[in-house]
């Protein structure tokens, strides 16, 4: 994964952890274990939070099927590291379970 793929995947994840405004410390080491497992140094990491924290920050998929579903496995297991599933939470792993279906039923549909 390049470093910008990199920082744009720990984004979304920064962005489903402070969906529902309550960040949680479990939350938080998750995702320092998660940026470590995709090889992100610190500085990715601060990249991300600031691509996060923009007011015009949209989440935006991994074009590789295998990556985005890592990225959802990795978005559930921070969704419920805190014991609880908000509804913010739910709305933004559904929009990546949207994706992931576009992504690998839209394009074999005929036309």
């Amino acid at each position: 994964m390049e470093q910008s793929e990199k920082i744009q995947y720990l984004a979304n994840l920064i962005s489903l952890v402070r969906s529902d405004n309550d960040v949680d410390s479990e939350e938080e080491k998750l995702l320092q274990k998660l940026a470590e497992g995709i090889g992100a140094d610190p500085s990715s990491l601060e990249e991300a939070e600031k691509l996060a924290s923009s007011p015009d920050f949209e989440a935006s998929y991994p074009e590789n099927n295998s990556l985005a579903l890592q990225l959802l496995d990795d978005m559930l297991l921070l969704a419920h590291a805190d014991n609880r599933l908000a509804f913010e939470e739910i709305l933004l792993l559904r929009k990546l379970v949207e994706h992931l279906h576009g992504a690998i039923h839209g394009g074999s549909q005929s036309n």
